[in-house]
């Protein structure tokens, strides 16, 4: 069973990673150079009991049903937080992965997609948990996870751990960028976890900074060529820094999280979006924001 081990990210000055081997391409290396760091991603499962209303046909009557209603999707572990004197995780992740319910409507006893979604606030219970493994079952080392800040324009979720039992591996790098750093054409990798899949990690280019987009509430996204799947939204979109093929290695940056795909476009909601939001939370993270 794979085991997740504590990952400390050590600056490119004083580590060796692994440079371009023999027949290997740019994109091959960054991959191989950012494996260790891919244990930083999680799978996330939120879990919601949805009223329904449904009219019996014989007698027009019509009644208030539940029917149960899940979503997978991925988040980033990004620091460490204590409480009640024990170590806690903090994760990054979608609004419409962790407060899933806002963002289905009921049509005619079906669900459908509601991405005009402006509620913070889920509308019913849900319960989001960190997942091990694939499958419908929760463990007993999936522990649950609760919201500390929302935000519906940027599509963000913070949360944490609420009495994890194992160790996650942490994200302890740099997080975001300042104004008009990012162009298009830069580099860029993501991991995480379609729906009922083993995990994945993928490196692209970004291919447009400013579209405009309206999941939530109106915002500008990243248009990136990266694969994306049910299952991968709130994934970690990093910024690939330096050559691959120099004894220094590359490092990485994280700017954006995976946020949604239409038709052969595929988006990351920008960290300008999201990225005041963590200016409250521990000293170790705030030093690691690029203002």
């Amino acid at each position: 069973m794979f085991r997740p081990k504590l990952l400390t990210i050590i600056s490119a000055s004083s580590v060796l990673l692994p440079s371009v081997a023999a027949g290997q391409s740019t994109d091959e290396a960054v991959l191989a150079q950012f494996q260790d760091l891919s244990e930083s991603v999680v799978r996330i499962r939120t879990i919601a009991d949805l009223e329904m209303e449904r009219t019996d046909q014989s007698t027009g009557e019509t009644r208030t049903a539940v029917r149960p209603y899940s979503v997978d999707g991925s988040g980033v572990v990004i620091g460490r937080i204590e409480v009640d004197g024990r170590a806690e995780y903090l994760i990054l992740t979608n609004h419409h992965v962790a407060d899933a319910s806002n963002y289905v409507l009921e049509d005619g006893g079906y669900l459908r997609v509601n991405p005009a979604n402006t509620l913070e606030v889920p509308s019913v219970p849900e319960v989001s948990y960190v997942i091990e493994q694939p499958g419908d079952s929760i463990g007993e080392r999936d522990p649950a996870l609760v919201e500390m800040v929302r935000r519906v324009r940027g599509d963000m979720t913070l949360m944490r751990t609420s009495g994890v039992t194992r160790e996650l591996a942490v994200f302890e790098g740099q997080i975001g960028y300042r104004e008009g750093e990012i162009e298009a054409g830069a580099p860029i990798v993501t991991s995480g976890y379609p729906w009922g899949g083993e995990q994945i990690i993928a490196a692209g280019t970004i291919l447009e900074t400013e579209y405009k987009h309206s999941l939530g509430l109106p915002h500008y996204d990243f248009v990136v060529d990266l694969p994306v799947k049910p299952g991968q939204s709130g994934g970690p979109i990093f910024l690939v820094e330096g050559d691959p093929s120099s004894p220094e290695g590359v490092r990485f940056r994280l700017i954006g999280l995976v946020h949604a795909k239409d038709g052969e476009r595929n988006f990351a909601v920008r960290y300008d979006a999201w990225g005041e939001s963590l200016n409250e939370f521990p000293a170790d993270i705030q030093a690691r924001l690029i203002r």
